[in-house]
């Protein structure tokens, strides 16, 4: 399950409604923006922390889909604020993303058969930053990004930190 990053970085987050607050300005060819949202979730996210062969015992059953796959379900909060200056065609733009997820106690298919009931806590911490050419009338947009992410994971018997940093080239089109 390692991805891009080099670990599980596995998320299946449902955003509620929550708050937003965007303020953006320009003046000829300078322009600004921020935007800064928070939402309750709830869903799925890998368990970096969580190491069966710490709990393969004969008789010790924890989550059906913790055991088998690595992830476990829960509640908690998604935040994300962006930020972007420009002199065009030029741009620069930064991202921050924090997810936290707390495991729904007690909820497996198979629930008669938990006995070890593992409380799990992620959080995955995203940020980065990007330079852009974005040509007045021209549809492509090129741009530089270097991301950073990481994961910090919580039970009670395991902290884990994993992370991984990345450089990409971008092209997107405008329509």
């Amino acid at each position: 399950h390692d991805g891009t990053f080099g670990f599980d970085d596995r998320q299946g987050l449902l955003l509620f409604p929550g708050l937003a607050l965007e303020l953006s300005a320009a003046r000829g060819p300078l322009h600004s923006a921020i935007s800064v949202r928070g939402y309750p979730s709830l869903g799925s996210m890998s368990a970096a922390s969580f190491d069966y062969a710490s709990i393969a015992i004969l008789g010790v059953r924890s989550k059906t889909v913790l055991e088998r796959e690595g992830y476990f379900y829960g509640y908690g909060f998604t935040h994300r604020a962006e930020a972007e200056v420009g002199l065009e065609p030029f741009a620069l733009r930064g991202e921050l993303a924090y997810a936290w997820l707390s495991s729904i106690e007690g909820l497996d298919r198979a629930q008669e058969l938990v006995n070890y009931d593992v409380h799990l806590s992620e959080t995955a911490l995203e940020y980065g930053a990007s330079a852009w050419l974005v040509p007045e009338g021209f549809p492509l947009q090129l741009g530089l990004s270097f991301e950073v992410r990481r994961r910090f994971s919580e039970e009670p018997a395991a902290k884990r930190v994993v992370g991984g940093r990345r450089v990409l080239a971008n092209m997107g089109l405008r329509l």
